[in-house]
């Protein structure tokens, strides 16, 4: 894994650490790099690059002699890998409707000793059509790199807004990023550059080509007055899944103006740590209010921190599934 996620589990290995155990990750980029090249070979597939990432995993797992495997989707051969490994298999589904469980709720959990996952949606069919163990577990924060503190002059020339989106384009996302395009929004991505007609007013408010990653994300959020999350076509109907951007503002210490979905309230307190939108004028109308109140976003940023570092730690997070699995599996 590269990007985010492989950030985000490579924090994750380090909360299990904090508590004792020994962990490590496993990284498939290397297995899938060559794809393009194989892409461009005859008879040459999807199927082959789920192969060779099930073996370099099967490979890793015996080296290291391990007793538990956590998965974040099911791009495997599962069955094989069920046959091969003797250890338990725990799955923390973060792709909700967008993944796999999305469209086979139980052949996909064939030989998973213990599903997560962070859409209540998918929870509640897992459990009426499956008869696996399954819960309900958000994303968590490694509440220590993405935290309040001071940014650089440069940092806060090149970040600062009233309001930034990050993320990749789509039509929904696009609608509603015009209806505040003269808001003082600033949109962040390298997908957006050729993909928005030039007559878009949302062409005037990317500011670079590139992607913001690493310690760069976290500059962003400090940086901006508000940040926007708003949901990916999959996630839409119904409303759910609360992405990871939406702890990972808020542990900044930042505002954040999230869509609403329906794990939303059990995470957070809304109007009060996060604000809320459910529709494209209520979006607006945020803006304006964080525009008109200039103390609106420093209190619900620093609620919204709170509630991180009392509810929303990846140390909570990797504790939970240790005693979900000892309770399932003993």
């Amino acid at each position: 894994m590269e990007g985010w996620q492989g950030i985000h589990w490579a924090q994750l290995a380090a909360a299990f650490r904090k508590l004792g155990h020994d962990c490590e990750t496993h990284h498939y980029s290397a297995v899938d790099r060559p794809r393009l090249l194989a892409e461009l070979i005859p008879g040459d597939s999807e199927a082959r690059l789920v192969s060779r990432r099930t073996r370099s995993l099967l490979q890793a797992l015996k080296a290291r002699e391990a007793e538990v495997l956590i998965l974040h989707s099911l791009r495997f051969e599962m069955d094989r890998l069920r046959d091969e490994f003797r250890g338990r298999i725990l799955l923390w589904d973060w792709d909700g409707p967008a993944g796999a469980l999305g469209r086979d709720r139980a052949a996909s959990t064939e030989g998973v000793d213990l599903v997560a996952t962070v859409s209540r949606p998918i929870l509640r069919e897992l459990r009426s059509s499956s008869g696996r163990p399954a819960f309900y577990l958000p994303h968590g924060v490694d509440i220590e790199s993405f935290a309040p503190g001071p940014v650089s002059g440069d940092e806060r020339r090149r970040f600062a807004s009233q309001l930034a989106f990050v993320g990749r384009p789509t039509p929904r996302r696009v609608e509603h990023l015009e209806g505040i395009a003269d808001r003082g929004l600033v949109v962040w991505g390298r997908r957006w550059r050729g993909r928005i007609p030039s007559a878009s007013p949302l062409v005037r408010c990317m500011r670079e080509a590139e992607d913001i990653e690493g310690s760069e994300v976290v500059a962003l959020y400090r940086s901006a007055d508000a940040l926007l999350d708003i949901s990916r076509e999959p996630f839409v109907d119904p409303p759910t899944t609360l992405s990871l951007q939406v702890f990972l503002v808020p542990s900044c210490g930042a505002c954040l103006i999230s869509e609403w979905v329906e794990e939303l309230e059990e995470s957070f307190d809304p109007g009060r740590e996060v604000l809320t939108f459910r529709d494209a004028e209520e979006l607006a109308e945020h803006c304006d209010r964080i525009a008109a109140e200039p103390n609106l976003a420093r209190r619900i940023g620093v609620a919204g921190r709170r509630r991180c570092e009392a509810d929303h730690s990846l140390d909570r997070r990797a504790r939970q599934l240790i005693e979900w699995l000892e309770e399932v599996c003993g």
